[in-house]
């Protein structure tokens, strides 16, 4: 497994992402850690519960699987319960 540095994106890097400067009050800085050029391709956001059910867990593992073998960027805030679980199905 290759690790990845923690990255500080400011709203000037060019590679904070471009859609999000489009929005009211975009972040001004972004804590990234992996690869931010990644942001550059088509993303999807799995959130949910942190305190989940075993079938939440599941389906939010198996729908990341999915959406990640489409070559489609998994997204989140790295949160236990959904956020973990479609982290781990993204990776597989």
């Amino acid at each position: 497994l290759e690790l990845y540095p923690y990255r500080l994106l400011i709203d000037s890097d060019p590679l904070y992402p471009a859609l999000l400067r489009e929005i009211p009050d975009p972040p001004l800085v972004l804590y990234t850690i992996g690869r931010p050029e990644l942001f550059a391709k088509p993303c999807v956001a799995v959130v949910g519960a942190r305190r989940c059910s075993r079938s939440g867990a599941s389906h939010a593992h198996r729908l990341a699987r999915e959406i990640a073998a489409l070559g489609m960027v998994v997204v989140s805030g790295l949160a236990l319960g959904i956020d973990g679980s479609a982290h781990r199905g993204a990776l597989e």
